[in-house]
């Protein structure tokens, strides 16, 4: 070999014997080996550093004279042969130990025994060799060199790593998956390097490739252990996460299992506690909480009743009108439950919410008259959800309320009853809930509590209103005959109607006071009678016009409805997988609500589903029979076109920058139908790209009713500071609405004041509303918008200030 070559093997040396001298560090410092491996890796990088040091000697000190390389040369030459074979040695002893405490081994396997007896024998060869010039001989300048037999140093330790190999291989899923390539790198490089260096002379590549084996096999171990340690933690988190969830779920589980029992005491709150829990948790998320908060509230609503467990069954289903002493009593139930609950101090906010739930925001609730914010935040909420819920429950004396009235109610009661922020929600809420689902129902088009709609008499019940909106909707339900008399025949049938709380009414007086409509009744298979529809059309879309429903023992069959609205026009399309019928209706108007009933005679309607879709259906797929009504044709014409907005937001004028100023005058007349505070014009300031509601990029910043309430649904986006007056010329409500239908000039001025901050005023009808908008994250100019709710806005002026 040149002399490069031989000085880079002798620096490698240096380097791989600092590195066991690292690994003896490393290895005694380390606690994840068990005591006989950590002996096996430091006896083996021990003997690694030996070995370098030796080896690297050998070469130094050869064939120099003196006393000192005859020493050298002889010594570390020994040294070589006998420190391979105690790293081999070291080797086996690991192997046996990882697999008696990994994989399970009791009996010491035959092969490691084996080793063992051939590197003792390598031993006593290799001392012999001393004496005999076996292996080697040393000249008198103090050269090595082999002797013939000398092949047989090599093939001891050669058939030590065989041995390793062959153990190695038959309990590989005994190691781990690093330690299992470590012992088989282990095994197969010092084997070839071996081969290589039989037939080389000069090179130490055996001593090299066992050594540099050494720390790597400390290392994959180290990985092994680590990753079983983490593996272990990771699992030990599980558990203490499934043993969490646990707790929490027993903690729900009896939450609500003493709710049911509190409501089961009460006749008339059936479900009531698990419903105010879930919309205090629905208020909790719309005004921005976290969802450790909104649990809370959850938790909260299902025991803010827990009270009245102690008071007397009598009074709590007492029919008629309780007594002032019997109204005291139940008035003692916040109190009661704050005892209950007093001793859980792991959960405080129970007791708020079951102490201060009846408080209400101007001081007049009980027990305490608080006021304002010195109730706290979750009572206020529970105190809306609470009676959100008792006017959408069936009473003795009444079924649930129209939505619309309870949010009319709710209305009322902002700043008085309820604090105003939470009430705003809650009727944001009631505003999202177009299909009327926030509400105790046994309908089967509902919540679901009854397995079937069974009919015997024809319309002796009509399910709950589906309603037809611009979104395509798709209903699905199972019918066939059921226990019909002899005689009849069964038949399935619809009804399109308007009502407040979207039931179906047969008598007068439930029908005037539900402002109930009838538009059209149909016959599947039969015939379509149009009622207080403008006008029907009724067409069979398959060849074969023969009813599909005459005779009792009819199987069940799959009926699916397309339900679509287009303004005043209804499309309805029936499908029993044979026939198809298509009926379209025009409405009145286009500001009244539509809803489908399924009944029929003797008959039953099973698995109800209602499935809607992702956008608005395509208007011209409706066919038009009959003209659009309208409200704003003939009336003046101002700087923008009309706008008639026939239901909430359905119509928006094109947005127009705001700019430094502008003031906007219009007529406003709410349409005949209108009869609730809310049915008044509307004023939108947003951005979006194309300048129009809803368009690209939409960010909505304020929407501004002349009803004096406020909304926006992104608080980081804008924060609005909006104060309301009601002057003397304000003579309540009922006159309100009053003036909104006789129809009135309004004007509104919007100013911006700063960078990001804008101010808008107006006065109607003796509400003066004053808000101040602040930008929270950087726009362009914003752009002003007229919309609203059953409303005709005509003459409207744009004057820039």
């Amino acid at each position: 070999m040149d002399s490069h070559t031989i000085q880079f093997q002798l620096d490698l040396m240096l380097v791989l014997a600092g590195m066991c001298l690292s690994m003896v560090f490393c290895v005694f410092r380390t606690r994840v080996l068990s005591v006989s491996r950590k002996r096996s890796l430091i006896n083996m990088n021990v003997a690694g550093i030996l070995l370098m040091l030796a080896d690297r000697f050998a070469y130094i000190y050869r064939g120099q004279a003196g006393t000192l390389a005859f020493w050298m040369v002889r010594i570390c030459n020994f040294l070589d042969f006998g420190l391979i074979l105690i790293i081999l040695l070291g080797l086996s002893s690991y192997m046996k130990n990882a697999l008696q405490e990994e994989g399970g081994l009791k009996d010491v396997p035959l092969l490691f025994i084996i080793a063992r007896c051939l590197c003792d024998l390598g031993f006593l060869l290799l001392v012999i060799s001393q004496f005999t010039g076996l292996y080697y001989t040393i000249d008198g300048n103090n050269t090595y060199h082999r002797s013939p037999a000398f092949f047989i140093s090599y093939i001891i330790p050669l058939t030590v790593l065989i041995l390793n190999l062959l153990m190695v291989f038959p309990y590989r899923n005994s190691f781990r998956p690093s330690s299992r390539i470590a012992l088989f790198l282990f095994s197969i490089l010092p084997l070839a390097a071996g081969v290589i260096q039989g037939f080389t002379y000069g090179l130490s590549l055996l001593n090299l490739s066992v050594v540099l084996l050494i720390p790597l096999l400390f290392l994959m171990s180290l990985k092994d252990l680590n990753d079983s340690v983490a593996q272990a933690e990771e699992r030990e988190i599980s558990l203490l996460k499934e043993d969490r969830q646990q707790m929490e779920q027993l903690f729900v589980h009896t939450a609500e299992a003493l709710a049911a029992s509190v409501d089961a005491k009460d006749s008339y709150t059936h479900g009531h506690s698990a419903r105010v829990a879930k919309y205090a948790r629905m208020i909790g998320r719309d005004v921005g909480m976290d969802e450790r908060e909104c649990d809370q509230l959850y938790y909260a609503g299902l025991l803010h009743d827990v009270g009245k467990i102690g008071i007397p069954i009598t009074i709590l289903n007492k029919p008629g009108k309780l007594t002032t002493e019997e109204f005291n009593t139940i008035k003692s139930h916040p109190v009661i439950g704050r005892q209950i609950l007093s001793n859980i101090r792991e959960a405080p906010f129970l007791i708020i919410g079951a102490s201060y739930h009846h408080e209400r925001y101007d001081g007049k609730g009980y027990p305490e008259g608080l006021t304002g914010e010195d109730i706290p935040a979750l009572a206020r909420i529970i105190a809306v959800a609470d009676a959100y819920d008792a006017m959408t429950s069936r009473r003795s004396y009444r079924n649930p309320l129209p939505q619309q009235k309870v949010k009319e109610e709710i209305m009322k009661g902002s700043g008085t009853q309820f604090d105003p922020v939470f009430a705003r929600s809650m009727i944001h809420l009631i505003d999202l809930d177009t299909d009327y689902e926030l509400h105790e129902s046994d309908s089967p088009l509902n919540l679901g509590r009854r397995d079937a709609l069974v009919c015997a008499g024809y319309r002796s019940i009509v399910s709950h209103g589906v309603r037809i909106d611009p979104v395509m909707a798709h209903v699905s339900f199972t019918w066939s005959a059921y226990e019909v008399p002899e005689g009849e025949k069964p038949s399935l049938a619809f009804v399109i109607f308007d009502s407040l709380d979207q039931l179906v009414y047969e008598d007068e007086n439930n029908r005037k006071e539900q402002l109930y409509s009838e538009y059209a009744e149909i016959r599947f298979g039969g015939d379509a009678v149009c009622k207080e529809a403008r006008r029907m059309q009724h067409r069979i879309l398959d060849a074969d016009s023969t009813p599909r429903y005459d005779t009792p023992a009819h199987a069940d069959a799959l009926i699916k409805i397309d339900l679509y609205r287009n303004s005043d026009h209804l499309l309805i399309r029936i499908f029993d997988g044979k026939q198809a019928e298509e009926i379209v209706i025009a409405l009145p108007d286009s500001s009244r609500f539509a809803y489908l009933g399924i009944t029929g005679s003797w008959c039953i309607m099973k698995e109800l589903k209602i499935e809607r879709e992702n956008a608005i259906t395509d208007p011209a797929s409706i066919p038009r029979i009959a003209e659009e009504i309208s409200y704003i044709a003939g009336a003046p014409v101002g700087d923008i076109p009309n706008l008639q907005v026939n239901n909430y937001r359905t119509a928006a004028s094109d947005g127009l920058p705001v700019g430094d100023g502008v003031e906007i005058s219009f007529h406003t007349k709410s349409l005949p139908t209108a009869r609730l505070v809310w049915h008044c014009p509307c004023l939108l300031l947003f951005w979006s790209r194309d300048a129009r509601v809803y368009g690209e990029d939409y960010k909505e910043c304020t929407m501004m009713r002349f009803d004096g309430e406020d909304w926006i649904a992104d608080g980081s986006l804008a924060v609005n500071s909006m104060e309301t007056e009601h002057t003397a010329a304000f003579t309540g409500w009922k006159d309100w609405k009053e003036k909104n239908k006789a129809g009135y000039d309004s004007r509104v001025i919007i100013r911006k004041t700063g960078d990001g901050v804008y101010t808008v005023e107006t006065q109607n009808n003796g509400i003066v509303i004053f808000n101040t908008l602040e930008l929270q994250t950087a726009l362009p100019d914003l752009y002003f918008s007229l919309t609203g709710d059953q409303v005709a806005l005509t003459d409207i002026r744009i004057r820039r200030l």
